[in-house]
């Protein structure tokens, strides 16, 4: 599965997952900076910037994007937003509330965190 394979729902699922990530630990590092930019160029300036619009009026809480994370059926790419969220929350210190998110999805879809 690559980035390119998502769908526009996986997609804002990864960004509002990604953007919920960065805030658990209260303070944004230079490396999370980093990553986000690394996959706002993957995307492309005007995909990134009309995700950010779209993930900006649908979530207004973390319940918000965690319903939309329960609505992510297709196991590959269940995997794949893992992986992305995972290594995101990995570039600096994983900090508890990271662990605890990641933690949830893992077990939404039933990920083994070995």
């Amino acid at each position: 599965m690559t980035l390119e394979e998502l769908t526009q729902e996986e997609l804002l699922t990864l960004i509002g997952l990604a953007k919920v990530l960065i805030r658990a630990d209260k303070s944004t590092t230079a490396e999370e900076h980093a990553a986000i930019d690394a996959l706002a160029g993957r995307l492309g300036p005007e995909r990134w910037e009309s995700l950010l619009r779209e993930a900006a009026g649908r979530f207004r809480t973390q319940g918000d994007v965690m319903d939309l994370a329960a609505q992510v059926d297709r196991e590959p790419a269940q995997r794949f937003l893992y992986r992305q969220l995972y290594a995101l929350a990995g570039v600096d210190d994983l900090v508890p509330a990271e662990a605890a998110i990641l933690g949830q999805l893992a077990a939404m879809w039933k990920i083994s965190e070995d």
